[in-house]
């Protein structure tokens, strides 16, 4: 079979993907990160404060919704959307990766 070593990929992989249920169709982007990356650790901050934090996890849904709300369905565009806040939560150091 076709075998790859993990440690040739990029810091990020992601892909598009379609899952059937029953009638319907749901798209889900899904990423593979490294495991102990800085990527990987500012994910896990950033899920700690919307987990720890009611306010802050109200703010980000609204955020999502209203983006949606817009019609943006583009991923690249809906993401850069949410930086700035994810910005304010994680402090200016945070950069988008792509």
């Amino acid at each position: 079979g076709d075998h790859r070593d993990l440690h040739s990929f990029p810091t990020r992989r992601s892909s598009d993907l379609r899952y059937r249920y029953e009638v319907d169709c749901f798209y889900v982007y899904a990423h593979v990160v490294e495991k102990y990356s800085d990527e990987v650790r500012r994910f896990r901050e950033f899920r700690d404060h919307l987990r720890s934090n009611a306010n802050l996890r109200k703010e980000y849904c609204d955020l999502k919704q209203s983006i949606l709300n817009e019609g943006v369905r583009n991923s690249n565009e809906y993401t850069r959307r949410k930086n700035g806040l994810i910005e304010k939560i994680l402090g200016s150091d945070y950069s988008l990766k792509s």
